[in-house]
């Protein structure tokens, strides 16, 4: 009886203690989705900040509503945009941040700051910098996504996975500042012509924390395969088969690996890349017969060749314009060569180490003929 009485006291306790106290109400939060920095306009010395946020009103004209202030910091700036909303603003629900390229160009490290002390900030908050205003994207209107945040986000996150975007996140992005031997990349973003779709085709290169250059279109492709992201894309070759009115086949790869080996040779870096791709031909414009063996043999090695080289030209370019390892080269001499690396500063030696490649291509299906 005792027991029984000592176990309804504690649920009374229990009944009166429960509930969320400090809890608050959706209808009082302003649920930021997006965010975007900008220099702002009249002083180069503020940032622009831009909130987006999925509108709450009900029967409002505009599906999504934003707001804009300026400040030294983005704490600075977003507390001035406090002024301006009714609601709390909390940053728990943020999807995207975007950073316009001139402000990208400038260095963002210290404006990383304030979202990596936020608690409530997601670690998968997906960055992207922006050829133009950042502002200018939460204007967006499509008719596949009313929210411009859910529309760029999927559109990173589905050409991602065929090798033509980057998803980069906002811990892959700190890691990569951390990280000695491998410099950060994300997302870059461009308007169409018409202003009225975005194109995710490309990556924004950094060297620490600036901006220094983009690669995009088929660099994106080969640069996953180099940074063993994702095998899955879709490469054509012109002129894959010799024969006198061959036009173009598309091969479509979707397995594949990368396996990355370093030597110091007479005190300088070299790089052993060597890339397999598995896939099968989606598309054989020739007006051959049938593709034969001997045939898929000689496509196997053109495409090999094509990647072969479009790897080639990406590794230069990145070497001799960027200056910035975003491949991760430099992690396996800081791994497997300690005493070169503690010796040499591998941000000048990166441009001068030698990088030999070799590419593997395995056609498994030609697909079915008509």
């Amino acid at each position: 009886m005792r027991l029984s009485k000592i176990g309804l006291i504690l649920t009374i306790i229990l009944i009166f203690l429960s509930g969320c106290w400090d809890s608050t109400e959706l209808e009082d939060e302003f649920l930021v989705w997006g965010m975007g920095w900008d220099i702002a306009k009249d002083n180069p010395h503020l940032m622009t900040l831009t909130l987006g946020s999925p509108t709450t009103v009900e029967g409002a004209e505009e599906p999504f509503t934003t707001v804009s202030s300026t400040g030294h910091s983005v704490e600075e700036a977003r507390m001035n945009s406090q002024v301006y909303i009714e609601r709390d603003i909390e940053l728990g629900h943020m999807r995207l941040l975007v950073i316009s390229e001139e402000f990208a160009k400038k260095g963002i490290q210290k404006h990383l700051d304030s979202l990596g002390r936020n608690p409530n900030l997601s670690r998968e908050v997906l960055i992207a910098v922006f050829k133009g205003k950042a502002s200018e994207l939460w204007d967006l209107k499509n008719c596949s996504n009313p929210l411009p945040v859910g529309y760029v986000v999927d559109l990173i996150k589905t050409n991602h996975k065929m090798a033509r975007a980057a998803s980069v996140t906002f811990r892959d992005f700190f890691e990569s500042l951390s990280l000695e031997g491998k410099e950060p990349i994300a997302s870059y973003l461009r308007l169409s012509k018409d202003k009225a779709l975005v194109n995710a085709y490309a990556i924004a290169i950094f060297k620490e924390d600036k901006m220094v250059g983009t690669i995009q279109d088929v660099e994106v492709q080969v640069f996953k395969m180099i940074r063993g992201d994702v095998f899955s894309g879709r490469i054509t070759v012109g002129e894959a088969i010799k024969a006198p009115d061959e036009q173009s086949i598309t091969f479509a790869y979707r397995r594949g690996s990368r396996k990355i080996k370093s030597e110091v040779r007479n005190g300088k870096p070299y790089i052993y890349l060597q890339v397999e791709l598995e896939g099968d031909i989606s598309e054989y414009t020739s007006n051959a017969p049938v593709i034969n063996d001997h045939n898929i043999e000689i496509a196997e090695k053109i495409i090999a060749e094509r990647i072969k080289n479009e790897l080639n030209k990406l590794i230069g370019k990145v070497q001799t314009d960027f200056k910035s390892d975003v491949f991760g080269f430099g992690e396996y001499f800081r791994a497997y060569h300690p005493t070169y690396w503690k010796s040499h500063t591998w941000e000048e030696e990166f441009p001068k180490a030698v990088v030999d490649v070799e590419v593997e291509v395995d056609i498994r299906r030609i697909g079915v003929e008509s």
